[in-house]
């Protein structure tokens, strides 16, 4: 028998698709479960899910773990150096500095507090401001001199003030009595006891200056010469004159 053609084309295209059929494996529920698994299994490395092998892998987990012990090993760094710190030489060494620089500043307190007491107490004892009046003290070979001037020459009161206070230490001392500079100073003079002991060598002479005066100091016993600079020498030191220390030549 003869077959048609389009017959003949159909009968081998069926056959065709049977047999592509039969060669390709089954699809089962097992592949599909695998491929499940593989996806869950990704997500649990993320999630931490603890038993799996992709968990110990986690490269979320791994650098979780670096990121703590990196902050560990700061803690512990920092804490070293507070201990370095703490027991370093250089640290005990900048502590002392500091002591010592509290202790300058408490000196330069206490000397500035001084010294106003002694322009405070000065004011009151001789009558007249040191603010508008000038004090010098002289060192000479035979003794020495106090003298006060005014600042401003037309500053009458000031200058008879200076005149009226410098005849009294004259007089004053000439007796032995230093009772004007103990108070203003607030202590006994250098050389005040000896001035005492020699009262009757040393003479003092009150004279008259344009804008104030002064007291020349005389002797001729080198002690009292000594007590005398001693005594001066104090003065230019507390009232901060700037007056040279040594005897003029």
């Amino acid at each position: 028998m003869i077959l048609k053609p389009a017959l003949a084309f159909t009968i081998s295209f069926a056959a065709a698709s049977l047999f592509a059929a039969s060669d390709a494996p089954p699809a089962t529920q097992g592949s599909a479960d695998a491929h499940a698994a593989v996806a869950a299994g990704a997500h649990d490395c993320c999630a931490g899910k603890k038993g799996t092998a992709a968990n110990h892998e986690c490269p979320m987990k791994a650098k979780a773990s670096a990121s703590a012990q990196s902050e560990s090993k700061g803690h512990e760094h920092g804490a070293m150096n507070q201990s370095v710190n703490h027991d370093c030489p250089m640290m005990g060494h900048d502590e002392s500095a500091g002591v010592k620089d509290s202790g300058h500043m408490s000196h330069d307190m206490g000397h500035m507090d001084h010294a106003a007491g002694v322009d405070t107490r000065g004011d009151q004892a001789m009558g007249f401001s040191h603010a508008t009046t000038t004090h010098h003290f002289r060192l000479l070979a035979t003794g020495g001199a106090i003298e006060v001037t005014a600042n401003d020459a037309a500053d009458h009161e000031s200058r008879d003030m200076i005149r009226a206070h410098l005849r009294h230490v004259s007089q004053a001392f000439a007796a032995g009595d230093f009772d004007l500079p103990m108070f203003i100073h607030d202590r006994v003079p250098p050389g005040v006891e000896v001035m005492k002991g020699q009262k009757d060598a040393i003479r003092y002479q009150y004279e008259e200056l344009p804008a104030g005066g002064r007291v020349v100091i005389a002797t001729t016993t080198p002690a009292a010469v000594e007590a005398i600079h001693d005594f001066l020498r104090f003065q230019i030191e507390d009232h901060r004159t700037g007056d040279a220390t040594e005897v003029a030549k």
